[in-house]
């Protein structure tokens, strides 16, 4: 029962599967229709509207490939080169074989070439004795040191003059055949060095290519690391600088306030009840009388101690 209820269920998910299916292809089927009709009334061809499916096509492919890793491309570059190469030596396989035949023919001419000329010079001295013979009304003649009939005799050389005349038919079409597949063996070794020159380019300028993107690669990187250090120094720089003009400023106004200060001590000591600092503002005030006096007219006025005692009091 349970067996039959989930092939129930599952018959169910297929029809629906089945049915979504069937509407999408509706849908579409539908949408290429009106995109036609839509040409048509525009007075446009359907093959425009073919060459923007094949454009659309061509334009989604090459955003395909971008997105695709560079390993893939490789590898895909490495299987075609690896074709090629399989390619070329199958064709260098072929050409060796066109040569042993091409061998074979030329051995084959070359012997029919003497068995004819045998042949003629058979011939050449059968014609005098043949001429003899007839012009004698001879019965028997002696040819290549055997005795023929004048009948037998004229039969074989009628057949030697027909094997002669075919076999030179034969030689001529051996020569001609022989002619062209030379051409051609020149022309198929001379395309079959292309052919494994542009290969051999074609590895090398791979070669370079990934070689040179490895550089490149790691200098982009390097010049990423170059520019992230330099931002983080130049982040740096400016708080060092920061903190440097906050210390500078700090020391000139620590700075000011002491001189501020100093110039102030000499008032303030007045009330001081340190020692060393009254000695110090003591000197500091006679220094600068001793000054004033330097520099304003000489006048003698004596002065007593006990006026001086009296105005340190």
């Amino acid at each position: 029962m349970l067996l039959l209820e989930s092939s129930d269920f599952c018959f169910v998910l297929y029809a629906k599967k089945v049915s979504a299916m069937k509407k999408s292809m509706k849908i579409a089927a539908g949408s290429v229709l009106g995109l036609g009709l839509l040409f048509l009334v525009a007075g446009r061809s359907l093959g425009d509207l073919a060459g923007y499916f094949r454009a659309s096509a061509d334009e989604t492919v090459s955003q395909i490939e971008d997105q695709i890793p560079d390993e893939v491309h490789d590898r895909k570059l490495a299987n075609e080169l690896t074709s090629v190469r399989k390619e070329v030596i199958e064709r260098q396989v072929q050409l060796s074989q066109s040569k042993t035949q091409i061998a074979q023919l030329r051995e084959d001419t070359s012997k029919l070439e003497n068995t004819l000329a045998a042949r003629k010079r058979l011939l050449s001295e059968a014609f005098p004795i043949l001429q003899a013979a007839e012009q004698q009304q001879s019965q028997q003649v002696r040819f290549a040191n055997a005795d023929y009939k004048l009948v037998d005799f004229q039969r074989e050389i009628d057949d030697l003059m027909a094997s002669q005349e075919s076999e030179t038919k034969q030689l001529a079409i051996k020569k001609s055949g022989l002619t062209r597949l030379e051409k051609s063996e020149k022309e198929a070794e001379s395309a079959l060095v292309d052919m494994r020159h542009a290969l051999d380019g074609a590895e090398h300028e791979v070669a370079v290519l990934k070689s040179r993107r490895e550089q490149a690669e790691v200098e982009s990187k390097t010049l990423d690391m170059v520019t992230a250090v330099s931002d983080g120094v130049h982040t740096t720089t400016e708080g060092v600088g920061r903190s440097l003009d906050r210390l500078r400023d700090n020391v000139t106004r620590k700075e000011a306030v002491n001189e501020a200060k100093r110039g102030l001590a000499p008032v303030n000591s007045r009330s001081s009840t340190n020692q060393l600092a009254r000695q110090w503002n003591r000197l500091e005030a006679l220094r600068k009388y001793q000054e004033e006096n330097d520099s304003a007219p000489k006048a003698e006025l004596p002065i007593q101690m006990d006026s001086i005692d009296r105005i340190e009091e």
